[in-house]
């Protein structure tokens, strides 16, 4: 336990974009990439991996980003953040659902036609 104190933003950053882009997404990919493994072509291979690269990359620089407001609380955000995924995690895996831009964007509006 005491190692986990001493590791670097940098580390701790590099561990959890590895937990929260990869770990928290595996059934996701799974699902995905199941079709690419049947038929599977170079373009399908790279595009796997550019998507998974992608995720890595968002949530590391997401994570640096918020380095840049102090070690206390960047401790606070991240731990919000692990949360936040753990419960889209959770919804995705269990649920059987991909949270994409349609549903982030009904959740956020007010417009009464969506509501009905």
């Amino acid at each position: 336990m005491k190692y986990i104190k001493t590791m670097t933003q940098l580390k701790l950053s590099i561990w959890l974009a590895l937990y929260i882009g990869w770990f928290m997404n595996a059934a996701v990919f799974f699902r995905r990439f199941e079709g690419y493994a049947q038929e599977f072509t170079i373009w399908k291979g790279l595009s796997g991996a550019v998507e998974l690269i992608g995720t890595f990359l968002v949530t590391f620089f997401l994570l640096r980003i918020l380095s840049l407001f102090g070690r206390r609380v960047w401790r606070i955000l991240a731990t919000i953040v692990v949360l936040f995924s753990a419960a889209a995690s959770y919804y995705m895996t269990f649920l059987n659902v991909v949270i994409g831009y349609g549903i982030i964007a009904s959740v956020m509006t007010t417009d009464i036609d969506l509501s009905r």
